[in-house]
């Protein structure tokens, strides 16, 4: 926080400054990200490496990844999923396809804009 602090200090808090977070698999703490969510967070990016396997076998967030994420849906928000080390395509639009029911769940689309990184893998041959 502190050097988002300096950073925006020498931008002179300018309004067009925003911050992009990405979700790690340890989770600061809630007063942190109460702190975060009084910022200009204009993206939340999530990771394949965070994602874990449910009773299923699908990967899933946990509990208190999601609830992160459900915070941060309730300011005006871009979400990306990234893919991390080997990710196949069907992989990816399944985490898509499940982070998009998070979001379906916290909101109605038309309030949040939806980013997914897709691997290049899938190209016809």
């Amino acid at each position: 926080m502190s050097r988002w602090n300096r950073f925006r200090t020498l931008c002179d808090s300018n309004k067009k400054l925003g911050v992009v977070l990405e979700l790690t698999a340890d989770l600061p703490s809630e007063r942190e990200i109460e702190r975060w969510l009084g910022e200009p967070v204009k993206a939340l990016v999530i990771p394949t490496a965070i994602f874990i396997t449910n009773k299923k076998g699908f990967p899933v967030l946990s509990r208190a990844h999601q609830n992160v994420v459900r915070s941060f849906l309730k300011v005006r928000l871009s979400l990306s999923v990234n893919r991390v080390n080997k990710c196949t395509c069907v992989l990816m639009l399944y985490l898509s396809s499940y982070v998009g029911l998070l979001v379906d769940h916290c909101l109605s689309v038309d309030r949040i804009a939806m980013i997914f990184s897709y691997c290049i893998c899938c190209s016809l041959k």
